[in-house]
């Protein structure tokens, strides 16, 4: 962590919980960084927002927020509003740290990419669980060299519709399927690099759901490693687990819980070596899970988006690239694009 000659000055636009719980957590941990401005439309919110945390001015005219001799803009926003706002704040001449998905479709993505280019300011869309602990620890596995080539890669999500949900998920496209997707598909990325869409399908909700989608099954393959996702939006209980099978490890992420899993061989799968492989995922999903809980009675359990945003602060004062390449973000946008054609 760096610290610049003077505090970055931060605007968050948008009060939701992801803005409250996530973003600002993160910008008042870091030293170079001063959270200035809050902008919402609803002027009772932002003060209200603005009120809680001690952030010295908040309004609901944009015009005014951008303003404010802002550094850094991290927009928290529906994502159709996710052009409007990042074009804006990128012309006011603020670097930008973007929740995902990027944008809602690829041609509004490359002109935010070029926005950025344009006014040499930085762009960084939350790719948060790459720099979560459990992934992080997963990739270090990979990077041992110890687990063999990858074989396959499994990425499962059940939402239920009785958790905390966006208001504005019915307005996208698929519904939570475009608001959550990005998260499987640059996880894949992140693993894998580039990957092509093979197969996608979908099931459609019950008749009169604000969700239009109940399950997507999708197919990709990078190279000659495949990879499927499988997501339901109808569940009993909210699960998103990611798993790399590899010639000699089998690699686990439970994320919602931040856990890392880590299997070996388990010779000829004897009850003996079934036994032992129990405990080794006990074991372990035990141990990661109290690391998990200490994390999170210190509130410093964040998915990831802490250490993102901390990167992206130290690269804004230091000019150097953003921690996630926009080319990476622009994938994703069109690995999505792609998955919603195939499903018509």
């Amino acid at each position: 962590m760096s610290v610049p000659d003077r505090p970055l000055r931060v605007g968050i636009i948008g009060t939701g919980w992801v803005a409250g719980d996530r973003h600002f957590p993160a910008y008042k941990r870091h030293p170079g960084a001063h959270v200035v401005a809050i902008y919402d439309r609803n002027r009772a919110t932002a003060d209200r927002f603005a009120t809680a945390r001690k952030v010295p001015y908040a309004t609901d005219n944009f015009t005014d927020f951008l303003r404010q001799d802002l550094d850094l803009v991290s927009i928290c926003t529906p994502p159709i509003v996710h052009h409007e706002h990042c074009l804006a704040a990128l012309e006011a001449g603020c670097h930008v740290f973007l929740e995902k998905p990027m944008a809602m479709n690829a041609d509004d993505a490359r002109a935010m990419i070029a926005a950025a280019a344009q006014h040499d300011r930085l762009l960084c869309v939350s790719h948060n669980f790459l720099h979560s602990r459990s992934m992080r620890r997963l990739q270090r596995v990979l990077a041992s060299g110890e687990v063999g080539p990858i074989q396959l890669v499994m990425g499962m999500q059940s939402s239920s519709p009785r958790r905390r949900l966006p208001q504005w998920y019915g307005e996208l496209p698929g519904g939570l399927f475009f608001d959550e997707s990005p998260h499987m598909l640059y996880l894949v990325r992140g693993v894998l690099g580039d990957a092509e869409v093979e197969f996608a399908t979908a099931s459609a909700a019950a008749t009169g759901a604000q969700q239009p989608l109940s399950t997507v099954h999708i197919a990709l393959r990078a190279g000659t490693v495949p990879a499927t996702l499988t997501m339901t939006f109808e569940s009993a209980v909210s699960e998103w687990h990611f798993l790399i099978f590899c010639q000699r490890k089998i690699l686990m992420a439970d994320l919602f819980r931040d856990v890392a899993v880590v299997l070996d061989q388990d010779g000829s799968h004897r009850a003996i070596d079934a036994l032992r492989t129990s405990f080794r995922v006990g074991g372990q999903h035990l141990l990661r899970f109290a690391q998990s809980g200490g994390h999170w009675l210190r509130g410093r359990q964040d998915w990831g988006h802490g250490r993102l945003i901390h990167q992206t602060i130290d690269a804004a004062a230091s000019g150097d690239p953003s921690p996630v390449p926009v080319e990476d973000a622009l994938a994703v946008v069109q690995l999505t694009e792609e998955v919603l054609a195939r499903m018509r």
